[in-house]
């Protein structure tokens, strides 16, 4: 038998997967996540649906549910954290974060009137895949460690900036 933390990996192996390929914030269908899940381990629905409540419960995926359907499912930060110990994979690299934190809150204490970085930038200074940073970026943002000015479209952030929590971080890094 399937037991739920396998279940729950699964989930939130779909959503990382798909994360990494589109960073940012993604509303899924949860329906199709349940099918590929599904069929995936060979479990019941109601096994999956359960499990995507539970991960809601614990504030590591947003699950909307609609009535007669599973709804809408995004990831939130937490998700990619449970994934990460439960799979061993890593979705978003710490050495990663703690290159751009650096980047950040170098740029905050060389230019304090002018704290942030153009995604530009950060591409050129981290030597990091758009894919990459753009996963750091959304990270760090729900964190809390970064204010990240966002638009519509592609990219969806045009900079960011260190906050008070992401200097904490820094220095805890140090």
């Amino acid at each position: 038998m399937t037991s739920d933390e396998e279940i729950q990996e699964e989930i939130l192996g779909e959503l990382c997967e798909l994360f990494e390929e589109k960073p940012g914030n993604l509303d899924l269908d949860g329906q199709s996540v349940v099918e590929n899940v599904k069929d995936s381990l060979g479990v019941d629905e109601n096994e999956v649906v359960y499990n995507i409540k539970r991960l809601n419960d614990n504030f590591v995926i947003d699950h909307t549910q609609t009535i007669g359907g599973v709804g809408m499912i995004s990831l939130e930060v937490r998700g990619i954290e449970k994934y990460e110990e439960l799979s061993e994979n890593n979705v978003v690299p710490s050495k990663d974060i703690r290159r751009v934190i650096n980047l950040l809150y170098k740029n905050e204490r060389d230019s304090p009137q002018s704290p942030a970085l153009s995604r530009d930038e950060l591409l050129d200074e981290t030597d990091l895949s758009e894919n990459s940073l753009d996963r750091v970026i959304w990270y760090i943002k729900e964190k809390g460690w970064a204010d990240v000015l966002t638009h519509i479209g592609t990219p969806w952030y045009a900079n960011a900036k260190i906050t008070a929590a992401g200097r904490s971080i820094h220095e805890s890094m140090q």
